[in-house]
């Protein structure tokens, strides 16, 4: 039968890590689990008490690199059975420590008397960004409607792209027809007339259709620029008339959000408006496709879903990690503020480490989840690509098959 462990010191130490990082579990419900689990060893314990409170747990030996401030704070087991947390470390070689069951007060230890006293180290780390009261209020899901009756007031300029679209993808066919002509007719006849003439219409057709896609970006930078100065007054006029309980806890945050909306311009006049403007003609394409390429068209419509469907897959999962990146991206605009503005009350109070930690611990946060967003990217980049190659391949080989057959029925 095993020994009951005593898991108090633990879990006032493990509380110290997690009020370091902002996270406030509920002390009782950690000791009900503790409860119920009590026959285990103090591995499993530690592992049970961090999944409650919200932490990862890693028991790794002590060393000179383990007091780097960066990596502070992490919990000692002592070679008689006491458990402290180190939370700071100056450049003499001197750590603080507070030992369970001191009412969170403080002891001057030296690193070199520490390694012979100290038996196991255990860093704790945020199993995911923790709540910040700063922002996440101010992000909460907003209510509809305003935004896009600002942007969509220019609606008619809308159709002047959609138009401009229509006359650059018309005059974007004359290279399928310039082919069609040069193998039907050119080739056959070694007329060469005829082919000099073909080119220059391809060449004027050609010149149309850059005038036109330059007309198209420029209205719309027009339409952004219209949109962003609305969206600008309407959201400063706001933030300068808004309730003092209803503004952010945070100004570094305030400001963030603010200047988040300098994309509201690129996405109105980005290459998305011209894709959106753009969608039609495709399927005008597929039936063109259709019409000239007979049974080739279900070669090419078979690989539409297998490139859509990828990106609507992943359109819940990108929105989550762009929410989270808004958010870190906040706190640490917030953190950054606040410490540019109480530099001096950090200098006092020695709070440098917790500030270069929470930094430290943002960043990593934000550089993992643009980590993410960019390997979904590249994913379907990749899968694009690769679609794109088998369409052209398979196309070639319908071809052929077809080509055979038609040969053997002429035979």
């Amino acid at each position: 039968m095993m020994t009951k462990i005593n898991y108090q010191p633990w879990l006032q130490a493990v509380l110290t890590i997690a009020k370091h990082y902002r996270i406030e579990p509920s002390e009782e419900r950690v000791r009900l689990q503790l409860d119920w689990n009590q026959n285990q060893n103090l591995d499993d314990i530690l592992l049970l008490m961090s999944k409650q409170v919200g932490l990862n747990v890693c028991k790794v030996q002590f060393t000179n690199d383990v007091i780097n401030p960066w990596r502070l704070p992490v919990i000692i087991e002592l070679k008689d059975g006491q458990v402290g947390v180190i939370d700071k470390a100056d450049s003499d070689g001197n750590v603080s420590v507070q030992l369970s069951g001191d009412q969170g007060l403080s002891q001057k230890f030296a690193v070199g008397a520490l390694k012979h006293i100290v038996k196991d180290v255990y860093i704790l780390r945020p199993e995911k960004s923790v709540p910040d009261a700063r922002i996440d209020e101010y992000i909460k899901p907003y209510e509809p409607s305003w935004f896009w009756s600002i942007v969509l007031q220019d609606w008619k300029r809308y159709v002047d792209i959609m138009f401009a679209s229509l006359m650059a993808n018309i005059l974007a066919l004359a290279t399928i027809i310039f082919s069609m002509q040069v193998y039907d007719r050119v080739v056959p006849s070694q007329s060469v007339p005829t082919l000099w003439v073909l080119a220059g219409g391809v060449l004027i057709a050609a010149v149309f259709e850059f005038v036109l896609r330059v007309a198209r970006v420029y209205l719309s930078d027009i339409i952004g620029k219209r949109a962003d100065l609305r969206i600008s007054d309407r959201v400063f006029g706001h933030a300068l008339r808004i309730k003092n309980s209803e503004r952010s806890k945070s100004t570094g945050t305030f400001i963030s959000q603010i200047r988040e909306l300098e994309g509201v311009r690129d996405l109105v006049t980005s290459t998305t408006m011209g894709a959106i403007a753009d969608l039609p003609f495709f399927f005008l394409f597929l039936v063109i496709f259709a019409i000239i390429g007979g049974n080739l068209f279900w070669v090419m419509l078979l690989v539409v879903p297998l490139m859509i469907l990828p990106g609507i897959l992943v359109q819940k999962k990108l929105a989550e990690l762009a929410q989270e990146g808004m958010r870190e991206s906040s706190i640490r605009n917030a953190i950054l503020d606040e410490a540019v503005q109480g530099s001096e009350d950090i200098k006092l109070l020695r709070a440098e480490s917790r500030f270069q930690n929470q930094w430290n611990h943002m960043n990593e946060v934000s550089a993992d989840i643009s980590m993410q967003q960019r390997k979904i990217v590249g994913i379907l980049t990749a899968w694009t690509q690769k679609i794109v190659i088998a369409d052209f391949s398979n196309h070639w080989d319908f071809r052929t098959f077809t080509a055979s057959e038609g040969r053997e029925e002429k035979s």
